[in-house]
């Protein structure tokens, strides 16, 4: 189980590196106003945002020790999925257009940015995991233990 949260983290926080590195390599070789290099980054999104959905589902579907089908997974998942990029936005805008953290923290200013969406990403993966539980429950699903 630890070896498989673990693969799983480490394929995730690589997927959501490369969702940001990529685009920005992207520009600085080809340049930004190429409408082949916007379409690229449009299309590695959409297969960042497919692979993330992926990922959710899996830990999902096999980290708790009950017995569940892939649609109970579903729902939390793409709420998770959306809910990151929206939460990725916003943290954007904020250290953009608000440049205290750096005036006041220094260099420290990204590891408490990186803490802060490390934090928010925790908890909207818990309501993911928590809305899953609810829909199961709503549709009145048994919840068993594996063997």
């Amino acid at each position: 189980s630890i070896l498989q949260v673990l693969i799983v983290a480490f394929v995730l926080v690589v997927v959501m590196v490369l969702l940001v590195l990529v685009p920005i390599a992207w520009d600085k070789l080809f340049g930004h106003a190429n409408p082949f290099t916007q379409t690229i980054n449009t299309q590695l999104t959409y297969v960042s945002l497919v692979v993330i959905f992926a990922l959710v589902s899996t830990v999902y579907y096999f980290l708790p020790n009950i017995k569940q089908n892939i649609h109970s997974v579903i729902f939390g998942a793409g709420l998770v999925t959306l809910l990151w990029v929206w939460a990725a936005q916003i943290l954007s805008f904020y250290l953009a257009q608000f440049n205290q953290v750096n005036l006041i923290y220094g260099s420290l200013g990204g590891i408490i940015a990186a803490l802060l969406f490390f934090y928010v990403s925790n908890i909207i993966f818990i309501y993911g995991a928590e809305l899953n539980h609810l829909i199961k429950t709503a549709l009145g699903e048994t919840i068993e233990q594996k063997q």
